[in-house]
C-alpha cells in the first residue's frame, strides 16, 4: 500500500506525491503541513506539477481540521495526476507579510 511521499526539492519547497485523493491521504497531508509550519502565520503555496495552476492559503493557527478542509478542495483543483499519483509542489513562506 502506497502512502504519501514527500521530497525536499528546494528551500522550504517539497514535491508531494499522493496515491489518491482519499480523505485519509488529505488528512495525512494536512497533518504534514501543520508539522512543517513552525512560524505563524505561514503562507503555504501549492503548485501543480506542470506549474500551470497555483494556489495558496495562510495557516494562522495549528488547526489540522481547518487545513484539511482547505486542502481537500485545493488539491482536487490542481488536477495533476501523473503516472498513477497526484504530484504537486508545496512551498512554505514563514511569517510572511500577508496582505488581507
Amino acid at each position: 500500500r502506497v502512502s504519501m511521499r514527500v521530497s525536499l526539492v528546494g528551500r522550504a519547497t517539497y514535491v508531494v506525491r499522493l496515491p489518491s485523493l482519499a480523505s485519509s491521504n488529505i488528512q495525512r497531508l494536512a497533518g504534514w503541513v501543520i508539522t512543517k509550519t513552525d512560524v505563524l502565520p505561514t503562507l503555504v503555496v501549492v503548485n501543480s506539477f506542470d506549474r500551470q495552476v497555483s494556489s495558496n492559503f495562510v495557516v494562522y493557527e495549528k488547526d489540522v481540521e481547518q487545513v484539511n478542509v482547505i486542502l481537500k478542495d485545493l488539491v482536487a483543483s490542481l488536477n495533476t495526476y501523473v503516472s498513477k499519483e497526484f504530484l504537486f509542489f508545496v512551498r512554505f513562506i514563514a511569517g510572511a507579510e500577508i496582505d488581507e
